[in-house]
This record gives C-alpha cells, structure tokens and sequence, in this order.
C-alpha cells in the first residue's frame, strides 16, 4: 500500500512548472463552477504521517484556490461541550455550504488512529470505530457532502532527515512538534496502523488518496490533483449497496392500521396515570444514571392530533432549565445550502447555550 510513497519519489521544479501552472487554472475553474451551482460541498480530510508537511501542502493548495471559499477545521481534544455531545456532533455542526470547501484537521480518525498504533489494541473497538466513520461518511455523500481523505506518507528515512532539516533552522524549528520526533521510534507500529485503518475505511464514496510526501514540490501537485479530481467528480455519486455499512432495524415495526381508534381513558383513569407516570419521569430524569445520556423526543403528526398538548404533559415533570422545545418549520436559506440533518444539530448547540448550568437535558422537536 505505501511502496510507492516510501520510494520518496522526487518531481524536480523544472517539470513541475507546466503542471503547477494548468493545474492552478484548472482548480480555479472547477471551485467557481461548484460554487456558482451550490449543488455540492467537499470536505477534504487531511492525516497521515506526523512530518510527512500535511499543513505546507495545505497551505500550498490554499494559496492555488480561492481561500475566501476554502474553510479550514481543525480539531483537538473535546471541550466538555463537545463531550456532551455524539462522537460525531462536532463535526456536523461545521459542515460548509454547498459549493464551498472544507479542510479537516484532527478529524473524526483520531480515535481509530490512536487505537490501532498501540501496543496491544482491541480489535472490537477498531472495528467499533471504523464501523462508526463508514457509516457517518455515508450519511455525508447521501446529502452530496463529498468526502476525499489525503494519507500523507514518506519513508523512515525521509521523515527523520526532513525533520532535522527543519530544526537547524530557526525559522522553521517551530514546526516541529513532539509527535514529529517519536516517529522514528513508532514508524513500523504506524505504518500497520494506517493501512490498517485505510483498508477498513477506502470507499467509493470516501476514498483515501496516498500522498507521497519526501518531495515538497511532488506532495503539493499530488495534492493539488488528488482534490482537482474530486472537484471533477459529477454530483450525488452513488453508494453501492455491498459498501453501505449495515444499519440496525428495529424488531417491532408498527403501523397505523394496528391502532385501535376506539380506545379510550376515563378521566378518573387519566388524572392517575397521568401524575403516576409523570413523577416517574420527573425521577428518572433526575437520577444519577441519566446524567451519563442525553435524550431529543421528536414529535410527528397531523395538524390537531394533539403533539402540542402531548409536549406540555411532558415538560410538566421537568425542570425548565434542563430542556428546550424547538418547533421545526420549513428550512431557511443557509439551512438549505447544508445537509438536511444539519439544522438539527445546530439547535442542539443552540440548547447547550442555554441550560449552561446543567450536565444534561433534553431537547423536544416536533
């Protein structure tokens, strides 16, 4: 998988410049083009080898595009916000719009990543992990997200002469981080821990691309063509049936025709199972176990079927500052340029703002 890019092939400034030059142009048109039909956002996830130059072959790229429409994301540890929340959330929550471009730094491999580069890992939660990124990166191609993830790769030997290259200059000393010197130590552990994780992880939909990266002039254009090829792709490629993970289905499906409409409560009955059930509620959601969850109830139905009376029987038994209720109407502007899902993560950010005070709550949308 990375003999190639452990050949630390070489592309001399020369014969570059032809390529460079086209591809500047090329990359140009096609980020305008996306951005006048606002039918598709790309996110381009950046990883690899701590020192393979990730974040100058970035900024290389940056300088070809136009950076007004390229936003970057960078991630780190989670704040306690963000831990409140599913593993994903933040990642949702700053989606691009349509058209436009997002560059992923710390993405959602972290955990993947650190796993499979230990010692001893647990294959149950390598395969846990990669189970969770192949299912929410078919969720981003579903709403035309498109994702390309770039491996940036070099020898052992290439990484630590790029290294000492870069401290014996003070201007560049900087760059180099701790990380970037226990390479050395770690190259074999790493090296089977990232084709480990791209083998779990290469789909169609979400490819992985080798960047070879011993060659600052060769990393950029492979960088360059990787992300024009992906700019080139057509709209809403489609997710092959043998790739998609496998969703779990629930094991009772009802229907409306197993209703019984003729059922009825007296209200004797109503008043006592009404206040039974709502102090077991107020209890539960009170209870040390509930402070480890987070619960969202989403309300369907007809006009008049009774969702608004049926929210106000709930929210009775609750503290008012551990909830809020998020009526959901048709989709604004920017809710449209997003994927569909997206407009409900944004309130649940919008929840976490107001009930500052407390662990955990619940959010209500109907």
């Amino acid at each position: 998988m990375f003999e190639d890019a452990e050949n630390d092939p070489c592309l001399s400034k020369e014969a570059a410049q032809p390529l460079i030059a086209e591809l500047r142009t090329a990359l140009q048109h096609q980020q305008y083009r996306r951005l006048h039909e606002q039918k598709q956002s790309l996110l381009i996830v950046v990883a690899g080898l701590d020192g393979a130059g990730k974040g100058s072959a970035i900024n290389q790229l940056n300088t070809w595009l136009d950076p007004r429409y390229v936003h970057t994301l960078a991630y780190g540890k989670l704040t306690s916000g963000e831990a409140m929340r599913p593993a994903m959330w933040r990642y949702w929550r700053d989606l691009p719009a349509k058209g436009s471009i997002g560059v992923v730094f710390g993405s959602w491999y972290a955990s993947l990543l650190s796993e499979a580069v230990r010692k001893r890992p647990d294959h149950d939660k390598i395969m846990l992990y990669s189970t969770m990124i192949n299912r929410f990166e078919a969720m981003l191609a579903a709403e035309n997200v498109q994702v390309v993830k770039l491996w940036y790769h070099l020898s052992k030997q290439a990484q630590h002469e790029r290294t000492q290259q870069l401290l014996a200059d003070p201007a560049t000393a900087w760059r180099v981080t701790k990380a970037d010197l226990k390479v050395q130590k770690k190259f074999q552990r790493l090296r089977h821990a990232a084709q480990t994780t791209l083998e779990l992880t290469n789909r169609s939909y979400a490819p992985w691309v080798i960047v070879p990266s011993a060659d600052d002039t060769l990393r950029s254009v492979r960088t360059a063509e990787a992300v024009l090829q992906a700019l080139q792709q057509p709209l809403g490629q489609a997710i092959h049936t043998d790739e998609a993970p496998a969703w779990p289905m629930a094991a009772h499906k009802a229907t409306l025709r197993e209703l019984d409409y003729r059922t009825q409560l007296k209200k004797d009955n109503y008043a006592e199972q009404l206040s039974h059930w709502q102090g077991r509620l107020a209890q539960v959601v009170r209870s040390d176990a509930f402070k480890e969850r987070s619960l969202v109830l989403a309300f369907e139905g007809q006009d008049a079927a009774g969702k608004g009376g049926a929210i106000r029987r709930v929210t009775e038994a609750l503290d008012i500052r551990s909830y809020a209720v998020h009526p959901i109407s048709a989709p604004s502007t920017e809710e449209l340029s997003r994927p569909y899902l997206w407009r409900f993560c944004a309130r649940c950010r919008a929840t976490v703002m107001r009930r500052f005070l407390i662990e955990r709550g619940m959010g209500v949308c109907w």
